[in-house]
């Protein structure tokens, strides 16, 4: 059904290159973007890299992602697309044990693709923008990925999965619940995150019930530039009287999507995280388990920190996640 669903859909680029217009918006869920192959696909350090302009409605200017793409074993088990934590700027594979989870993917036969935003993502440029409008952004990219033959299409009756650190695991969260993507992902991953559960919670800091959820490491003047503010900014003012819109710009509000009946979700959490970006995460897992149709597993990885896959065994997890999981249900 998700690939049937697929193919009625509008293509977001020619096979000539040339953009067409973006999709219409999925059941339920916020209007895609549009996407337009830059440049590519290019070598790059053994690798193979697309550059792909997105740009959103809603949101000022485009923004440029580059894809790596890992030589794999053919045919494809499946694609596996890899968001990077922070602001996405950086490669998910940067760490020796996450680069070694890569590769053993790929010789598995996966087609591995990791994402790396030329600039962040989830900065906007006026207030009328936040992290749901900016998280269009990943979710155009994710449908292009999908849609191209040479990056999955071909690959007919193949598994389609996505995985993200922290950040990264914003990216694969708000794809989710706002933009429609459980109509194309059969397997979520998202560790440590999404920091971006209740950024009401996580910015107002006069309650201390919810001092679990305040932004430290993610720093409040961070949040603000979602919103375009570059310093004294609600977030780090903590300014009441922002909540509803944090509210509205969270993964978890009352406009989003917490039932996918045919998307499983597997979270992986450190044990010794000791970062706001798991609690916020939690409540993210909790809002899917309290709607009740959606296959979530939770894990804690012993002696694991935050960055899970700069650790051996936090990188193990997710590449064996992966090779259990990632199918068509």
């Amino acid at each position: 059904m998700k690939r049937l669903a697929l193919l009625l859909g509008m293509v977001l680029l020619a096979c000539d290159g040339t953009p067409t217009g973006p999709p219409p918006p999925p059941p339920g869920g916020r209007p895609l973007g549009s996407a337009f192959l830059r440049t590519g696909p290019r070598p790059c350090d053994g690798l193979q890299c697309w550059d792909v302009d997105v740009t959103c409605p809603g949101v000022a200017g485009s923004l440029t992602a580059t894809l790596h793409v890992r030589p794999f074993e053919s045919p494809a088990l499946g694609t596996v697309l890899f968001f990077s934590g922070g602001e996405g700027t950086s490669r998910w594979s940067k760490e020796p044990p996450g680069l070694q989870a890569q590769l053993d993917l790929a010789e598995a036969g996966f087609r591995v693709v990791e994402v790396q935003w030329n600039e962040p993502w989830l900065f906007g440029s006026s207030v009328a923008e936040g992290h749901l409008a900016l998280a269009c952004r990943p979710a155009t990219l994710t449908r292009w990925v999908y849609e191209q033959p040479s990056l999955h299409a071909g690959s007919t009756g193949r598994a389609f999965c996505v995985t993200g650190n922290s950040g990264g695991a914003a990216q694969v969260a708000y794809g989710l619940s706002h933009y429609g993507m459980e109509s194309i992902v059969d397997l979520a991953l998202p560790s440590e995150g999404p920091p971006m559960g209740r950024i009401d919670l996580g910015c107002d800091r006069t309650d201390p019930t919810n001092e679990p959820f305040w932004y430290k490491g993610f720093s409040p003047a961070g949040m603000d530039m979602g919103f375009g503010f570059d310093g004294d900014g609600p977030c780090e003012r903590s300014d009441p009287s922002f909540s509803s819109r944090f509210r509205a710009a969270s993964v978890v509000n009352e406009s989003g999507d917490y039932e996918h009946p045919s998307t499983r979700i597997h979270f992986l959490m450190g044990e010794l995280s000791g970062s706001e970006a798991q609690v916020h995460g939690l409540a993210y897992h909790a809002r899917l388990v309290e709607e009740g149709e959606t296959d979530v597993a939770l894990e804690f990885l012993p002696g694991v920190r935050h960055t899970i896959m700069a650790t051996t065994e936090g990188a193990n997890a997710i590449r064996d996640v992966i090779l259990n999981e990632c199918r068509v249900p």
